[in-house]
């Protein structure tokens, strides 16, 4: 069906502070990304036409399982216990993110809180698990993210907080732009840990889990690969009913909070923006920003 408004011009920008401006001088109608910084300054100029919902779009730092210093879950394990991810909330996102504890947005049917027990900070079993891996032999610590997108601070807080609780040394390698960075991951090049992030493409729990750690999926850039998840997955997706099929994907996702193939960090709370032309504007629980069916005066 044809949308509402006569035609929609999309716009890219470098980096979200470029965005934002350019929607403060009245260039845009909406804007779905903010800058973590100018939230505070959004909210008091905006008022109502700052939008806001619990979202569905999950933050992680990946693990690259092809790295020999990453292979050991115990490793992977550590350096999760030591991350104090409300802390982070508070400090980079003015308390507005919620921090992970599974893998399935809380807003989607079959989500369970604390399914992650390496997602709350606990600096001695933090230590004990490294040590019995051996301690780590992988020097500095690089820590990834694309440009331009506002991971710099966040990612930071994890680098020192991983530092203060296991004296590992870190740097981050955050100067690539984003089809760069996608063609990184793609190639297997990540010589460290990344910051990536998932949304859902169809509103059921089965999103978040094949697609980013089935073996050999597209968006599987951890690389991991494990026998007993990629069977549950399918027992799931042949079950009979719905709630049949989400005991298998949970049985799934506990599988994942052991072996941590990405360190779950924060579900983002939703926020956009929309100038005084909106008439109506419409936020769609999968996809974001409906544009097509946002109206203008």
């Amino acid at each position: 069906e044809p949308g509402k408004p006569d035609k929609i011009n999309y716009r890219i920008f470098a980096d979200v502070g470029s965005g934002y401006s350019a929607f403060q001088a009245g260039e845009l109608d909406v804007m779905y990304t903010l800058p973590p910084e100018r939230f505070k300054d959004a909210k008091a100029s905006y008022g109502d036409r700052l939008f806001e919902q619990p979202g569905d779009s999950f933050n992680y730092v990946g693990m690259p399982l092809y790295n020999e210093n990453f292979k050991d879950k115990r490793v992977r394990q550590a350096f999760s216990l030591a991350i104090d991810r409300q802390s982070i909330v508070d400090a980079v996102f003015d308390g507005r993110y919620s921090p992970a504890t599974g893998f399935i947005a809380p807003t989607f049917q079959g989500a369970r809180e604390g399914v992650c027990t390496y997602c709350k900070k606990d600096v001695e079993k933090a230590k004990a698990l490294l040590a019995e891996a051996g301690g780590w032999k992988g020097g500095k610590l690089v820590l990834w993210a694309n440009a331009g997108a506002g991971h710099d601070a966040w990612l930071q807080a994890v680098g020192d907080q991983i530092k203060a609780a296991l004296g590992i040394d870190y740097e981050l390698k955050v100067n690539l732009q984003f089809p760069e960075y996608l063609e990184t991951a793609d190639n297997r090049k990540f010589t460290g840990p990344f910051r990536l992030g998932w949304g859902p493409d169809y509103p059921f729990l089965e999103t978040y889990l094949t697609p980013v750690y089935g073996t050999g999926s597209d968006s599987n850039n951890s690389t991991f690969s494990n026998p007993e998840f990629d069977s549950l997955m399918k027992q799931g997706d042949s079950a009979a009913t719905i709630d049949e099929a989400i005991t298998f994907y949970q049985k799934g996702e506990d599988i994942l909070a052991e072996e941590l193939p990405v360190i779950p960090m924060f579900w983002r709370k939703e926020a956009a923006l929309y100038s005084e032309n909106v008439d109506n504007f419409v936020w769609n629980q999968v996809s974001g920003a409906d544009y097509g069916a946002t109206s203008l005066k």
